[in-house]
């Protein structure tokens, strides 16, 4: 009887470990960020049609806080401080080892913020003609 409550414990903790290894890869949602030089700085940016990339955790390394706008590149044209672009503040940037990419975690305050971005570029827009 005894060694029926042993093995029973034994095999219900070892399906638990193993539960909890399958949970450890934990993904979530990511905004790429891009970098151009402009007027020889960094100038970190998400484009907000590239819209989100799922990631594992385990593939970001070490990061940094940067200050990240919201910018739509123009085909074939260069940065212009004359075009439309603004900022989310500042957050923390990962990068991908396995590409080298940027990424910052999708948050509801960015997801509000790229919103927002479309209806002022709308209206900025509106306001060029």
């Amino acid at each position: 009887m005894k060694l029926k409550r042993i093995l029973s414990l034994s095999i219900c903790a070892f399906l638990l470990v193993l539960n909890l290894l399958g949970c450890s890869d934990i993904q979530s949602d990511y905004y790429e960020v891009h970098v151009i030089v402009v007027d020889e700085e960094l100038f970190y940016y998400i484009n907000p049609d590239d819209g989100k990339d799922t990631l594992s955790a385990k593939y970001l390394g070490v990061g940094e806080s940067q200050f990240i706008y919201l910018y739509q590149p123009i085909e074939d044209s260069e940065f212009s401080y004359e075009q439309f672009f603004t900022t989310i503040q500042s957050h923390y940037v990962e990068e991908d080892v396995r590409t080298g990419k940027l990424y910052v975690l999708s948050t509801d305050e960015i997801d509000n913020q790229i919103t927002q971005f479309y209806i002022d570029k709308s209206v900025w827009e509106s306001n060029q003609t």
